[in-house]
């Protein structure tokens, strides 16, 4: 599992109690694909007291980011909407753009499930456009593949091939020369649905010939 909260560089000046706290918040990401996952919302309630108190735009970034991210594992669509839409005022202040890009994939990923189409392709879009001013190709990828999942699901699949192949393109990218298990996952599901897609077109001798697309088990999830 990726963790998209260790990048994250605490200011200086922020006292030893804040620089532990934060160091909890990265250190034990793990934990919401634990059956502990709980403990993670302390962590994360702990970060959001010393934003109140400092009132710091860098600290109610960082901790609404961790609040989506529990709420998501935990399967609580509407409080991750909730601390996504909240977060961002504060991550576009103090500029961490990663999480801006994230929040907004996230957002597009749950309004659709929450039954607001439009408005879901609107938010992977602002995804995309963000990542795209900042070069962050692993969002790319993410909301690029789950823009591509809608149209699938709604039958446009000429659409959804077009951004299965960029998600594909900036996944690729990200890793690199180096093989990385995270990055690997993401492209294998991102390549089944591109294959599902080819399938639901009757494309099937160019879906069976495409060295890429690995034999589909399954529908898959791509990455939040």
């Amino acid at each position: 599992m990726l963790n998209p909260i260790e990048s994250y560089t605490a200011p200086a000046d922020y006292s030893e109690e804040i620089q532990n706290c934060i160091r909890d918040i990265q250190d034990n990401f793990y934990l919401i694909d634990t059956p502990s996952i709980n403990k993670y919302k302390t962590y994360c309630e702990n970060l959001l007291t010393y934003a109140y108190a400092e009132q710091s735009d860098s600290l109610f970034a960082l901790a609404y980011y961790a609040l989506m991210h529990y709420y998501s594992a935990a399967d609580n669509h509407s409080e991750a909407v909730q601390c996504a839409l909240e977060g961002i005022k504060y991550q576009q202040k103090s500029h961490e753009y990663m999480f801006v890009a994230r929040s907004y994939n996230i957002l597009g990923v749950y309004t659709e499930a929450m039954g607001d189409t439009t408005k879901a392709i609107d938010y992977l879009l602002s995804s995309i456009d963000i990542g795209s001013q900042h070069k962050l190709n692993y969002v790319l990828g993410l909301a690029e593949s789950n823009l591509a999942d809608i149209f699938h699901r709604t039958s446009n699949y000429s659409r959804a091939l077009s951004h299965y192949s960029e998600a594909v393109k900036y996944q690729l990218r990200e890793m690199g020369d180096e093989e990385n298990l995270g990055i690997i996952e993401v492209v294998c599901c991102t390549l089944c649905n591109k294959g599902y897609c080819l399938l639901s077109m009757n494309r099937v001798r160019m879906c069976r010939h495409d060295p890429r697309l690995p034999r589909p088990h399954g529908r898959w999830r791509n990455g939040l």
